[in-house]
């Protein structure tokens, strides 16, 4: 059965349904959350104000990874399940949006892992991975660093490895998200604004979204509401609560390649 988005449709239950749970914000962690819990049989509308996965989740590294740097913070369970969630979605989930990406990782003379520390550390990783033999690390000689990237410094490296990780095409990931989460019986659209929320005996009991599109204003009632708005999200705490102090700092990467 394919997913068809049904925007109207969506906006029209936003108005004479309520639902368990009203997820603001499709990013990934908007629409993935939107998806599990429709999987589990809760009603769920998904409310963004602009297009799905158009800001940070379309900005990413594009990398799926495990998280190899955690290792040495000693965040074992974290980076176990970081990888099982990466081996999920290359070989189940989403092969084909998801594949193996080599890595090359140089290691100098007191910068860093030693050689042994990190031949240790990514036999660890494979193994959380539970990695095929063919996809293992394999460690290399200076020399052989040299020769697979010239481009590299040659003072003080001693070494290196090869290493595999995951890349994806991370606004799609997000996508197929909302279209799954439509598929298990979503209320999902886009260009719907959260204007301010409507309080019962001090909770929210609804928000007031407005159709970007058509210009129409409309009330949606939910038991629970969830604010996955990323860079956002102090802005929807403030509907709730004006005085509420901001909880997250932004950051941003640059990635070279």
């Amino acid at each position: 059965m394919a997913a068809t988005l049904n925007r109207q449709r969506s906006l029209a239950r936003f108005r004479d349904e309520e639902f368990d749970l009203a997820v603001i914000g499709a990013g990934i962690n908007g629409a993935a959350v939107a998806r599990d819990a429709s999987m589990r049989g809760l009603k769920v509308a998904l409310i963004d104000r602009g297009d799905f996965a158009g800001a940070t989740s379309s900005r990413s590294s594009k990398l799926i990874h495990g998280g190899f740097r955690y290792l040495p913070q000693g965040q074992f369970k974290l980076v176990y399940e970081a990888l099982r969630e990466r081996e999920r979605l290359r070989h189940r989930t989403a092969p084909h949006l998801v594949h193996p990406i080599q890595f090359l990782f140089p290691v100098y003379r007191k910068r860093g892992f030693n050689r042994f520390t990190m031949a240790m550390g990514l036999t660890l990783y494979d193994l959380f991975a539970r990695m095929p033999f063919k996809e293992w690390h394999s460690s290399l000689n200076a020399s052989e660093v040299r020769e697979t990237e010239p481009a590299l410094s040659r003072e003080g490296l001693t070494g290196g490895a090869m290493y595999f990780d995951a890349w994806a095409d991370d606004a799609r990931v997000t996508f197929e998200n909302v279209l799954d989460a439509d598929l298990h019986g979503a209320a999902v659209a886009n260009y719907a604004a959260v204007e301010n929320f409507n309080m019962t005996d001090g909770k929210i009991a609804s928000a007031s979204v407005r159709d970007l599109l058509g210009g129409s204003v409309c009330e949606v009632r939910a038991k629970k509401f969830l604010n996955a708005a990323g860079p956002w999200v102090d802005d929807i705490r403030r509907m709730d609560d004006p005085a509420s102090k901001p909880c997250v700092r932004l950051t941003k990467g640059v990635h070279l390649v």
